[in-house]
């Protein structure tokens, strides 16, 4: 039924052959010279590889800085407006403005912005003294604060004005 023809042959005589290279990569012992290349190659490939995943990182965490930047870069002027305006209100005995001030208040409390709270003790990461005022008594041992001369604020971590206080110290 099968013929064999020409080409036929032609295919057996391919197979062997083949069968024939295989045996002899078997049958071949490593050669230390290329050996030692490939593993050189290898190591060179890894330590490549180990930089460029090092230099993604540091660009992701570029791309992530400038991102937060950029956002923060855009709604602190506009923050910083609403403060202002909130400035004038707080001072105000109208009702209908205090009122107004509650509710932007609330709303600016809302969208992650929060006065910055001012204790006793003066924070330089929160506070900005604008007067400081030396007075001899022996119970105050550090800075402290008097009074608040103008509110801080804070988003997401980050002062957008600094709460401005008069701040008392002992006497040197």
């Amino acid at each position: 039924m099968f013929r064999k023809g020409k080409k036929n042959d032609k295919i057996d005589s391919e197979i062997k052959d083949n069968v024939n290279v295989d045996n002899n990569v078997n049958e071949r012992k490593p050669d230390d010279a290329n050996f030692n290349a490939v593993m050189e190659e290898i190591s060179s490939l890894k330590d490549l590889f180990s930089r460029r995943l090092m230099e993604d990182k540091q660009k992701n965490e570029l791309i992530e800085y400038l991102k937060e930047r950029s956002e923060f870069a855009f709604v602190e002027p506009f923050l910083s407006d609403l403060i202002l305006l909130l400035d004038r209100m707080e001072k105000t005995d109208d009702e209908f403005v205090k009122t107004l001030y509650e509710e932007l208040l609330d709303i600016l409390n809302r969208r992650g912005v929060s006065q910055i709270e001012v204790g006793k003790e003066f924070d330089p990461r929160y506070h900005n003294a604008v007067q400081i005022e030396e007075v001899d008594d022996d119970s105050i041992t550090k800075m402290e604060i008097k009074r608040i001369v103008r509110n801080g604020y804070i988003l997401s971590n980050k002062v957008i004005r600094y709460a401005e206080v008069i701040v008392i110290k002992p006497k040197e």
